[in-house]
């Protein structure tokens, strides 16, 4: 399928995904500023404000399961819809929240981060299940790449407006804006995005899915021979430990780069990611997305070896940040871009983002596509909605964790990044345990669809084997 041929079938997915993204890193990005307007005057909040955004992630676990079920029987189309409805409201809601109210405001914007989170919690599931009919297997990197990308792009966008919008005290004009393109993303779900027969992508059942459709439902039996297989149980460990060190080290760096005496302004942070991020999730995610469909084409092992690598090297790049030598500026220097990109630790710091963001891009072009490959067409809401809701788990406790061990640390923020890296390489190895088990998985798979295939109508010997 032609890349522009599948970006007419979704790119209604790609603006939900990317406005919701920016949630997020609003807040990530400008946590010390939220800690001074929930907390006037007060030293910066660290289990408050880890509080608030594992809230919303923790929410979004939970929601996950919901919509991962309700992917696999309801039309997709209409769950995006009914998504960005919800998060959109609570981004308006937070609009007019009061300040200046104690423990109220914070509370109220809790309340808020919750809503997003429980509504924004079905992205991934639903994501998971609409692609895995509507595109052709061999070629969902070429997806699930510029997917990613635009989320990173959206996320960019999100801490750099959000920066000059909060610092400016304006971040009520810009939970509006951002609540309005949400509810605009969610008219063209409802409008512009076709719904893709169930099954229709897999090969054992493309010949009988053109008379009839797919209206097997998940029972007992074969939720425990495919959903609870060793490689999806593994599947899930990993996404577990990798988004508790992302969760972790997102709640660390920032603070590291914008506390004394490094004091880089929220502004400047969000450019350096975009000079030196962008260009590196690009590379990973649309630059490596051939390689991940040719090797993957060939067995799905493939991928899960291009999975470890990525893994390996994201995490020991993203932990390098906090052990790099940055030099004590005041105020006014870290809010000048001239000063900071004049200095050879910020080049440095640039290529290990790069470098990471580059991993990142080729381990989300490929994660999402083995958990379809290993799984039925009624369980792929039900598999992504498991994988999303502990990964979810992992990074709504990463920031309460990363709260506790800096206090725990008297903010000793390399004795945290220490910890992190072995959190993140159990993910590797429980990849490279999975291998033992993925042709044994795959065949009981398949001989299911072909079952599936007769009962349909289609002649034993018409099924593709």
């Amino acid at each position: 399928m032609p890349r522009n041929q599948i970006t007419s079938l979704t790119w209604p997915v790609f603006i939900s995904a990317g406005t919701y993204a920016m949630n997020f890193s609003t807040i990530l990005i400008n946590i010390l500023n939220f800690s001074s307007i929930l907390f006037p005057g007060k030293p910066y909040q660290a289990v408050a404000m880890g509080a608030l955004i594992s809230s919303g992630l923790l929410a979004s676990a939970f929601s996950t399961l919901l919509f991962g079920m309700l992917a696999d029987r309801h039309p997709r189309h209409v769950l995006f819809t009914i998504m960005m409805v919800g998060t959109g409201a609570g981004c308006i809601i937070n609009a007019v929240v009061p300040t200046g109210q104690g423990m109220v405001t914070f509370y109220l914007f809790l309340a808020c981060n919750i809503l997003r989170g429980a509504f924004g919690g079905g992205l991934w599931p639903v994501v998971a299940s609409f692609t895995n009919d509507a595109l052709q297997k061999d070629e969902r990197s070429k997806f699930f790449g510029p997917l990613n990308v635009v989320i990173q792009l959206f996320q960019v966008l999100g801490t750099i407006s959000g920066a000059v919008f909060v610092e400016a005290g304006l971040w009520r004009p810009f939970y509006v804006i951002l609540g309005a393109s949400q509810l605009a993303s969610a008219v063209f779900d409802g409008v512009f995005l076709t719904e893709p027969k169930r099954g229709v992508q897999q090969a054992e059942l493309q010949a009988a899915l053109g008379k009839t459709t797919y209206t097997f439902k998940l029972t007992w039996t074969t939720l425990r021979s495919t959903v609870a297989s060793r490689t999806n149980f593994f599947a899930i460990l990993e996404g577990v430990f990798t988004a508790t060190m992302f969760g972790i080290t997102n709640m660390i760096i920032v603070p590291f780069l914008q506390t004394p005496p490094h004091n880089i302004s929220s502004i400047m942070t969000s450019i350096v990611l975009v000079v030196f991020g962008i260009p590196g999730a690009m590379i990973g995610a649309i630059g490596l997305m051939g390689v991940s469909d040719r090797y993957g084409k060939k067995h799905v092992k493939y991928r899960i070896y291009i999975l470890i690598i990525a893994i390996v090297i994201m995490v020991l790049l993203v932990n390098i940040v906090l052990f790099m030598p940055l030099p004590a500026l005041d105020i006014s220097q870290g809010n000048d871009a001239g000063v900071l990109f004049s200095l050879p630790t910020t080049w440095v710091i640039g290529l290990v983002i790069t470098g990471a963001w580059t991993m990142t891009g080729l381990y989300n072009s490929n994660q999402p596509v083995i958990l379809q490959e290993m799984n039925l067409p009624e369980s792929q809401g039900l598999i992504s909605s498991i994988n999303n809701f502990t990964a979810s788990l992992g990074n709504g406790a990463g920031p309460m964790l990363a709260g506790l061990l800096m206090a725990a640390f008297n903010q000793g923020f390399q004795a945290v990044a220490l910890a992190c890296i072995p959190i993140g390489l159990a993910g590797a190895v429980f990849w490279l345990i999975a291998t033992r088990r993925v042709d044994e998985d795959l065949s009981a798979l398949s001989a299911i669809l072909k079952e599936r295939a007769f009962a349909l109508g289609e002649p034993e010997e018409n099924v593709d084997p």
